[in-house]
């Protein structure tokens, strides 16, 4: 945290009083929504200015949140922060369904990973060092439907109808 002096003059009693104290922020977690999809990422966000301790370089942090799922006890979630000295810090995490594969080249990045099933709750927390607080966010994994549309045409000459197939999976 920042140092931070206050001086003041003062009728009564008569003086000038002076304290030094540190700033100190409590960190908060969010998460985009309370509902996610499976085996999609998703960001997560941490915001804790205590945590940016060089304010010429957007820092990686890790080991501070963690992610975990009825399934997955805790994994780290590696961060990096959005921007020279803004104490926001951002991480992918992807609520790998149980069972079901990831779609091609998801997960290649190292990103972390919790196993669910279809109704989990995926929490994120993190506890912050300077003031002991410690900040959870969860939300609720569901699947992503898939919508398939198919058309053609029946019959020929004068007969013809064109036909549409919609299928939710």
């Amino acid at each position: 945290g920042d140092a931070v002096r206050i001086t003041y003059a003062d009728a009564l009693p008569q003086g000038t009083r002076q304290m030094d104290t540190t700033l100190r922020f409590a960190g908060t977690v969010h998460l985009p929504a309370e509902l996610i999809s499976g085996n999609e990422v998703l960001l997560v966000t941490l915001v804790d200015a205590d945590l940016d301790v060089n304010r010429l370089a957007a820092e990686s942090v890790s080991a501070l949140l963690t992610a975990s799922s009825p399934l997955t006890s805790s994994v780290p979630v590696p961060l990096q922060e959005t921007g020279l000295s803004t104490g926001v810090f951002t991480g992918a995490l992807i609520a790998k369904l149980q069972g079901v594969a990831l779609p091609p080249g998801l997960g290649d990045a190292g990103e972390a990973q919790v196993q669910v099933n279809l109704g989990d709750a995926v929490g994120v927390s993190y506890t912050d060092a300077d003031t002991g607080v410690t900040a959870v966010k969860s939300a609720t994994v569901h699947s992503r439907g898939q919508l398939t549309i198919t058309s053609g045409i029946i019959g020929t000459g004068a007969g013809k109808y064109g036909i549409l197939q919609v299928s939710l999976t």
